[in-house]
């Protein structure tokens, strides 16, 4: 996956919740008879461009997590990629992560290795960690771990121990002249 952050170690930029309008509020917590569901809109200066709703159901050991993401404002001249970032901060894997190959077996990953040459450096240290999930990505400890299965094809990784990444949604404004030949602004 092709991205550059604005630095290498760049943290990620958090969106706040919007603010309350009249239509609705930017949190919503709706319980029912299987469980609960947190609906949350993000967004800055006065727009809300992403919405997700987190389901909790009542006796299971799972959360599922929707997102509706755009459009992607640009009109501070930036374009941006946005990723999920899922924290257990108790849970140490040491760098070590598994994707899964074709939904069949999962991949051993070792942030900031390679097995077949030597990564004396990584000048890409956030996307030469992120690597493609067909259906799942986890994280463990002796103690405990941490499964996320998507929908769809995505990118990602465990950029920081204790911490599942995917990418959810991009827009670009230039190109990354890796045979396009124009940027991702859809």
């Amino acid at each position: 996956y092709i991205f550059r952050p604005t630095v290498p170690n760049q943290t990620l930029h958090t969106l706040p919740p919007c603010v309350a309008t009249n239509e609705a509020d930017a949190v919503q917590f709706i319980p029912s008879e299987i469980g609960l569901e947190v609906h949350t809109a993000y967004g800055e200066c006065g727009k809300c461009w992403i919405r997700q709703i987190v389901r909790v159901v009542k006796d299971q050991p799972w959360i599922e997590v929707e997102y509706k993401v755009g459009p992607i404002p640009i009109d501070d001249g930036h374009g941006k990629e946005v990723v999920a970032r899922f924290s257990t901060p108790s849970l140490q894997n040491q760098g070590v992560f598994y994707t899964d190959s074709n939904a069949r077996a999962f991949m051993k990953r070792i942030r900031d290795y390679r097995p077949s040459w030597n990564l004396t450096k990584s000048y890409e240290p956030i996307a030469g960690n992120y690597y493609p999930i067909n259906a799942a990505i986890y994280i463990e400890d002796s103690n405990a771990s941490v499964t996320l299965l998507t929908d769809r094809a995505r990118g990602g990784g465990s950029i920081l121990d204790g911490t599942v990444e995917v990418k959810i949604q991009r827009r670009t404004l230039v190109d990354d002249h890796r045979g396009v030949d124009e940027p991702l602004n859809e």
